[in-house]
């Protein structure tokens, strides 16, 4: 089951072959990432139960053979290296180097100091000699079969494939007994991410979606605002992602239209804009869409406006967009005392795509000329963009495994997100506002 070529074996129910992502990950302390921390169940953590439990320590009696021993002994019995809190990391195995695996999972992972990247796992030759450059203390293997057959010396995996493997590399990840992040988004449907959910509480294993963008700079800041009051009574909530990418790169998967692969704008960047309403402003009440391909030769959709209403009167807007030749703000949020409009991405994407490691001194940070701006027409004022720390992501994961914290995106977060997603896919082929399913 490899992560980007053809397969070798297959586990039951696997995919037969893979390729790594190539589009943006989705693919996320000083600034305080409580603020942006998720409300609701915690999907994917139940009581501990079979397998291997909370804490990610196997068993003191019996496990499963080839389990190292209860002291945490490495692959060949010696002592494993303690993390920040005197005990071992958890080992993480990573599926997948493309653009998700190589520039955001795998640097956050080892700039956290009670985590072990210990495996990843690339049939692209090319990624598979950059793996072990970047990250000489992982083991590197050819595929997620050769990935999972040593998941006695895993505690936890990350699924960072295309998107139509995610739930079978999920599933694999969690019937091996480990626990589980898988990036956004985790499932083409909401019922497969319940499937998920379902598989890790019956198993008392962690699993979490990677959503990173809580933890943009901006994200953090229009939490701030909104918790400090700071607009007054919310009236509208714009967010936009939007992109000038004018000519269709068919060698893409994310434009297949093939539905497996979950593939265009509201499944890649929606569900980034998605997730950050619902966790500031909760679940709609009502979801109405414009789905469009705008682009010659597209094959999936490229030009997405979203509107969420909830029944406080507050509405949510959202565009995501390849055909935006001047962008608009990112974030504008209009109230009833001020509003806040600021332009720019977050910057930690570049950085890390540059190299930079999550874990220096000002990583996250944005220079003053990016911050927004608070007030009405009489004034405004700037507000400083909280740092931002994608890296909260994987410090709530360690805590959710091995202190039993909620995980930083709960599976049921996720599923929300992608209840949205469908009610919008509804809307924009009825012409009307609809009601989100829930399950």
């Amino acid at each position: 089951m490899r992560p980007d070529g053809p397969a070798g074996a297959v586990r039951p129910g696997g995919p037969a072959a893979a390729v790594e992502p190539d589009g943006p990950a989705g693919g996320a302390g000083a600034a305080p990432a409580a603020a942006v921390e998720p409300a609701g169940p915690a999907g994917g953590a139940a009581a501990a139960g079979p397998g291997r439990g909370r804490h990610g320590d196997p068993p003191t009696g019996g496990g499963r053979p080839g389990d190292p021993p209860p002291n945490g002994g490495g692959r060949h019995g010696h002592p494993r290296p303690t993390g920040r809190h005197g005990r071992p990391p958890l080992r993480v195995g990573l599926i997948g180097f493309g653009l998700a695996g190589a520039a955001f999972h795998a640097p956050l992972i080892a700039a956290v100091p009670e985590l072990r990247l210990a495996t990843i796992a690339t049939s692209n030759p090319e990624r598979s000699r950059r793996a072990r450059e970047r990250f000489p203390q992982a083991g590197v293997v050819p595929d997620a079969d050769a990935l999972l057959d040593t998941a006695d010396e895993l505690d936890m995996a990350v699924v960072a494939s295309p998107n139509r493997f995610h739930v079978a590399y999920g599933l694999a990840a969690l019937e091996a007994g480990l626990h589980l992040v898988v990036d956004k988004p985790v499932a083409a449907s909401a019922a497969d991410a319940r499937r998920l959910a379902t598989a890790a509480e019956e198993r008392g294993l962690v699993a979490a979606a990677f959503h990173n963008r809580r933890w943009d700079g901006d994200a953090l800041t229009v939490r701030r605002l909104l918790d400090d009051g700071a607009l007054g009574r919310l009236f509208r909530f714009e967010s936009r992602f939007e992109r000038w990418r004018p000519v269709v790169d068919v060698k893409r998967w994310r434009e297949q239209p093939a539905p497996e692969d979950a593939g265009g704008l509201l499944f890649d960047l929606g569900s980034h804009l998605i997730d950050q309403a619902l966790c500031m402003l909760g679940p709609p009440a009502r979801v109405y869409a414009e789905i469009a391909r705008r682009r010659p030769g597209a094959r999936v959709d490229d030009d997405v406006f979203i509107a969420l209403e909830y029944a406080g009167g507050v509405a949510a807007h959202l565009w995501m967009s390849h055909v935006t030749a001047q962008l608009g703000p990112r974030f504008r949020l209009l109230g009833s005392r001020a509003a806040y409009v600021k332009y720019g991405l977050d910057p930690q994407e570049a950085a890390l795509r540059a190299g930079e490691r999550p874990d220096t001194p000002g990583f996250g940070r944005e220079p003053r000329e990016g911050w927004g701006t608070l007030g009405t027409d009489a004034g405004v004022e700037r507000v400083e963009t909280e740092p931002g720390r994608y890296v909260a992501f994987y410090e709530g994961m360690a805590r959710a495994v091995r202190d039993e914290s909620p995980p930083p995106v709960p599976l049921a977060d996720a599923t929300r997100g992608l209840e949205v997603i469908e009610a919008a896919r509804v809307s924009a082929e009825r012409g009307a506002v609809v009601e989100p399913a829930t399950g």
